[in-house]
């Protein structure tokens, strides 16, 4: 995997360029990477560009109200930087807006507007005319930390449709750290960890005005030498080098990625049935053999689907309760080491579903 770029400012401020990204004219675009490598100074810089040359507004997107609380240092970081790069311009938070004006000027103009997720619902009649930009931080959390939003992807496109109105105007950044494989909007858009390259594209669209092909989501998984090399120079660095910390916080690894019970099925094994999941659907194949149970990704032609979700229950399928007899065998399976998946995000997801 090539290095991402980075860009360093005369100030030697450096931070994540979105310009490889986004050139892949994607809508929504994903920039996943090791903790402190600019990705949120970034995307700062790109957002207050486009209000100085161009006139348009950002939304700052969080989960919960209560992660807003922060909005009021949203400048900080990039204070200097701006002073540097925007001169003649003075910017500050008010209430739930980001606002500037040039020096001398006594109108202060809004440039961006601070959502949470969570209750983005009561904004449906809210005009975001000016908005081009959505900028969703930390959108993978972390174990033991907060909690997603029921249906939350939905509730995200939801709100992304609420602020774009259909006219292809507004494109959206997802960031994170190397958190999670295991997340809702790698589960809903179908991202695998054997794709996982620098820059993965879903969703085949066309250009409705150039007529040029284009992706509808693009996902960067930043690999930076240059930030690694420095990192690992410091105190921190080395004490945590060759751990698995390191890999997650410095190389950009997930932490959830790794390979224990990640097996390919054997030729001998036979489809049993597919299971449906609230975090994924799986076909499960058994090797009579070697008595070795395999949950897989690549569901057969023909299938028979057992669901463990009520809500998702139609006609063709049947439920499955937890004390049914394959919900029983599948855990027997899972404690004795005899079940093996696809995949890690495979795993993580029937991981999930034992522990219910």
């Amino acid at each position: 995997m090539a290095a991402t770029v980075k860009t360093r400012t005369p100030t030697q401020f450096s931070y994540y360029d979105f310009g490889p990204l986004l050139s892949r004219n994607a809508v929504i675009n994903i920039a996943i990477g090791p903790r402190g490598d600019g990705k949120t100074y970034g995307a700062k810089k790109l957002a207050i560009r486009n209000a100085v040359k161009k006139g348009e507004q950002f939304i700052l997107l969080r989960r919960y109200k209560t992660e807003l609380v922060t909005r009021t240092s949203f400048f900080d970081d990039i204070s200097d930087a701006m002073r540097v790069e925007f001169p003649g311009y003075m910017f500050r938070v008010n209430g739930q807006s980001a606002e500037m004006k040039k020096s001398g000027s006594k109108q202060w103009e809004i440039i961006g507007h601070f959502v949470a997720l969570s209750n983005s619902q009561q904004k449906k009649s809210v005009s975001y005319a000016k908005v081009t930009l959505i900028i969703f931080d930390e959108f993978i959390i972390d174990r033991g930390a907060v909690r997603y939003l029921p249906n939350e992807v939905r509730s995200f496109l939801d709100f992304y449709n609420t602020v774009d109105r259909w006219q292809d105007r507004t494109r959206a950044i997802l960031i994170s750290n190397s958190v999670s494989i295991m997340n809702p909007y790698f589960i809903e858009w179908g991202v695998r960890v054997e794709e996982f390259k620098e820059f993965i594209m879903k969703g085949s669209i066309v250009d409705p005005v150039t007529g040029n092909p284009s992706c509808f989501l693009c996902i960067n998984l930043i690999e930076d030498h240059e930030f690694a090399s420095q990192v690992k120079q410091t105190k921190l660095g080395q004490f945590i080098e060759g751990t698995e910390y390191a890999d997650y916080s410095i190389g950009g690894v997930f932490k959830d990625a790794h390979m224990a019970f990640v097996q390919k099925k054997t030729s001998a094994a036979r489809y049993y049935a597919t299971i449906e999941t609230d975090t994924g659907i799986f076909a499960l194949w058994i090797d009579y053999m070697t008595r070795v149970w395999y949950a897989d990704e690549k569901r057969p032609k023909v299938e028979t689907i057992w669901t463990i979700v009520p809500e998702k229950m139609e006609p063709g399928k049947t439920l499955m309760l937890r004390n049914d007899k394959t919900m029983q065998q599948l855990r027997t399976q899972f404690s004795h080491g005899r079940l093996f998946f696809s995949s890690p995000k495979a795993r993580n997801a029937f991981i999930g579903v034992m522990k219910r």
